[in-house]
């Protein structure tokens, strides 16, 4: 198997003068399925490979410095919402990931800061009580129900989705400025991510 990888990307290189694979991630995923159910690895470790193998390069835009973004709330709600993605023990094994990935790259390409200051400002965050590791909003289903006098529906995960954006931004928001979010929301109501 690693022969066949390493011919078709010898063949790529000789093709086209690179060794980018792009969209590598998602061709990594059935790899990572087919060759550890072949090792009998067990399903969550599985699970937790593809994980990471599919959001290694979540960061990649993000520049070595973290400049990448207009503004520092962009940067914050991109951390943000990578703490809530992975949760704590992901996170720090996601962010080793993407260094191993960052620090492989020819110096130019090379991003050898970039984790380093993720964590640093994932730990301030934490400190100030602003992270969203393990983050649960301060209303449930239940909540957009009765407020919305709806019974269980499509519209009622939207909702919580709309909060949940909004908490990236704002991981204090409290329950009386959910149900005012929520009296408010409309299912076109759109959240820039």
């Amino acid at each position: 198997m690693k022969s066949e990888i390493r011919n078709d990307a010898a063949d790529s290189y000789a093709t086209l003068k690179t060794t980018h694979f792009y969209k590598h991630e998602f061709a990594g995923i059935r790899l990572v399925d087919t060759i550890l159910r072949r090792l009998k690895e067990p399903v969550d470790m599985i699970r937790d490979v593809q994980f990471l193998t599919e959001n290694h390069m979540l960061t990649k835009s993000w520049k070595d410095d973290l400049t990448g973004f207009k503004n520092e709330d962009r940067l914050f709600r991109g951390i943000r919402k990578l703490q809530y993605k992975c949760g704590r023990k992901r996170f720090y094994q996601l962010m080793d990931l993407i260094h191993a990935d960052n620090m492989s790259h020819a110096p130019e390409h090379c991003l050898p800061n970039q984790v380093k200051n993720i964590i640093m400002i994932s730990e301030h965050m934490e400190e100030d009580g602003r992270d969203m590791f393990d983050y649960q909003l301060p209303v449930d289903g239940n909540d957009v129900m009765e407020v919305r006098h709806i019974k269980p529906c499509a519209e009622v995960r939207e909702c919580l989705s709309y909060l949940t954006k909004l908490a990236f931004n704002n991981p204090k928001i409290t329950r009386e400025e959910c149900i005012a979010q929520i009296r408010g929301w409309k299912p076109s109501d759109k959240k820039e991510d």
